[in-house]
């Protein structure tokens, strides 16, 4: 095994982009994942929230029972998960560096593409469960995602991007060093 020299500014690039990525998705199931709001009839510009539920809540408020939590959630988790394999195995092919790294590597982008995945299903499981959960005949009212939903969706679609260039930048320096 052979100890890399040094970080070039490419690695330092990517090991960024993931960790904010990996914090901003820790950061999304934290915070407001679903928002309801009343539409203020004097003025349609002006929007009421009434009620935001993050994930928390649900477990607190015995709601983990309803249509589609459970998928969503579990969705979530694995957005997290795969974020945190692919900065710790980055930053671990960065200090050594050995052939026997390859399948990880291609494992990786593997777990890379499932990180996209899992943040755009997440992102469409939690429309379902916000229809089939929160539905109203209100006039005006309307449910939508929080800025939980959408940080843990844009940061999972660049994590993952970020992880693709990365293990494919990593595999195929490998390669051609050979």
């Amino acid at each position: 095994m052979e100890k890399t020299k040094k970080f070039d500014i490419k690695s330092i690039i990517f090991l960024s982009i993931l960790a904010v990525s990996l914090i901003m998705v820790i950061v999304g199931i934290c915070i407001p994942w679903i928002s309801e709001a009343i539409i203020i009839s004097s003025n349609p510009l002006k929007v009421n929230v009434i009620n935001t539920e993050t994930i928390n809540d649900y477990f607190t408020k015995g709601l983990t029972e309803t249509s589609g939590f459970w998928t969503m959630f579990s969705l979530a988790l694995v957005t997290i998960v795969a974020n945190a394999v692919v900065v710790v195995v980055y930053l671990i092919s960065k200090f050594v560096k050995t052939d026997k790294f390859m399948p990880l590597w291609c494992l990786c982008i593997v777990v890379s593409f499932a990180l996209l995945l899992c943040s755009v299903l997440t992102l469409f499981f939690t429309r379902t469960h916000i229809d089939a959960v929160y539905t109203s005949d209100k006039a005006g009212y309307y449910c939508y995602f929080g800025a939980g939903a959408w940080l843990l969706t844009a940061f999972g679609i660049v994590g993952g991007i970020t992880g693709l260039a990365a293990f494919c930048c990593l595999a195929f320096n490998s390669r051609d060093k050979k």
